[in-house]
This record gives C-alpha cells, structure tokens and sequence, in this order.
C-alpha cells in the first residue's frame, strides 16, 4: 500500500516570524517526505533566497537526514547569510519537520549547499 495517502505534520514560521506553527500535508506514501521538504521550501519568507532544488540523503541506520540546499549562482553564501527568520522557517521547519514524524526515524538533521556543511547556529 505504498500508494495510499498520508498525512505528515510540516512546520512553517508564522506571520510574525517568532515561531513554528504545524500544518497537515496529505500525500503518497512513497514522495511524503519530498512533498513535506517541498512545503517548507515553497514559504514567501525565502523567495529570496533562490533556491533552485535540494537533494535529500537519508542514513537510516545512523538517523540522519541530510538536507544538500542548492541555490542558482547569483545567491551563493546567501544561505550562511540569511536572517532569523528565515533560519527558523528553513532550517527549524525542515528539522522539526523531518524529525517529528516517527516513521521517518529521523534523529538528526543536517544541511549542507552543494556537498559543504552550512554553518548555523539556530535557537529552536
């Protein structure tokens, strides 16, 4: 039943940028957790960024999800540079996202741009 619906809690940055808030998103099975990465991504708080795709590895032995953002040429270091609120929704969404559904098994998130860790210091 590889096909059959799913429903996976995705967390985004408010409107005043101070905090998560959850949203269901309902897919297959199969892409949940790419729709899941997509529905972060797609946020108006990061039209600026230029983020052009990402790759995701999973190790599941280890629980590591590693998230390789990729932006268009112009944007390069943007990700090292991005504001607070912008850290919160990508990096604390993605992690709150990919961490709190249970089947995943996901421990740990990390980030990279093109293969090179991408440096944060978060507050979650």
């Amino acid at each position: 039943a590889s096909d059959s619906a799913v429903t996976v809690t995705v967390y985004k940055v408010d409107n005043n940028c101070r905090s998560l808030h959850p949203e269901a998103v309902t897919g297959p099975d199969n892409q949940l957790m790419s729709s899941a990465v997509n529905e972060v991504l797609k946020q108006q708080v990061f039209s600026s960024l230029g983020l052009v795709g990402y790759r995701l590895r999973i190790d599941r032995r280890l629980g590591i999800a590693t998230v390789d953002l990729r932006t268009s040429g112009n944007y390069r270091q943007k990700l090292q540079n991005l504001s607070s609120c912008q850290m919160l929704g990508l990096f604390g969404g993605l992690r709150r996202t990919l961490t709190s559904y249970a089947p995943w098994k996901i421990k740990t998130v990390r980030f990279t741009e093109l293969g090179e860790d991408i440096l944060i210091t978060l507050r979650e």
